[in-house]
């Protein structure tokens, strides 16, 4: 049975220094519109938001229009450490039952629980993208949860114009009940999210042909950002 997108939480990873860029890619503006607030508005995400953020989140604009924020508790370790900080702070928010570090548990604010839009739903499963990842949209992302239910990790491989077969590590889709599991892997030095492929349970779906170069378009440099006809935050 596919998993409603109100018992999906999305989880925007923002920790990313852009070291090529010059500047946190938190700082990026997308037709003049800050980063944050322009996923959202692309989005349109109907259940819980989460995001995982490289620490304070006071000057990023737009944060408080997630759920929830968190700080990475692995910073500088990649994307994986903030899949995991995600999966840990999802457990203890909707899980009773579920234990938090008391460092990932003190950086949560305990008024964004209030603001969960259904508190009687249980999150089952996250959708997880990075800040960078500015040209996909609400139907890309709900394609996910259209991935066969007996893959509790999946993510997209599509084709390129040469016709090679690309992975596309992000978006992913992983259900809540790999929580452990992936935890344990990054604990044993697992770092890449192609890594988790490896797992049991866990495989692609192949994107639309007609999806186009654009929906994967990552802001890493300067060229990048021309091309999503982005600028940069003044301060």
């Amino acid at each position: 049975m596919m998993i409603s997108e109100i018992q999906t939480q999305l989880v925007v990873l923002a920790g990313g220094k852009g070291s090529r860029l010059g500047v946190d890619k938190s700082r990026i503006q997308l037709d003049g519109t800050p980063i944050l607030h322009h996923l959202l508005n692309r989005l349109q995400w109907r259940g819980p938001t989460l995001l995982v953020t490289s620490g304070a989140t006071d000057r990023l604009e737009g944060a408080s229009g997630f759920t929830a924020t968190i700080a990475d508790q692995f910073p500088g370790e990649g994307p994986l450490g903030g899949i995991v900080t995600a999966l840990s702070a999802t457990l203890a928010t909707f899980n009773a039952d579920a234990k938090l570090p008391e460092k990932a548990a003190s950086t949560i604010a305990e008024e964004s629980i209030d603001r969960i839009p259904d508190a009687t739903s249980i999150v089952r499963q996250l959708v997880i993208l990075p800040i960078d990842l500015v040209r996909i949209s609400r139907p890309e992302v709900l394609a996910l949860l259209d991935a066969p239910p007996n893959l509790s990790i999946a993510c997209f491989d599509r084709f390129d114009n040469n016709g090679n077969c690309v992975l596309e590590p992000l978006p992913m889709r992983i259900d809540v009940a790999r929580a452990e599991s992936i935890r344990a892997h990054f604990l044993a030095g697992g770092r890449s999210l192609r890594s988790l492929l490896n797992l049991e349970n866990a495989g692609t779906v192949s994107a639309p042909p007609e999806w186009t170069a654009e929906v994967w378009l990552n802001v890493n440099n300067a060229a990048d950002l021309h091309a999503a006809s982005g600028s940069i935050a003044r301060t």
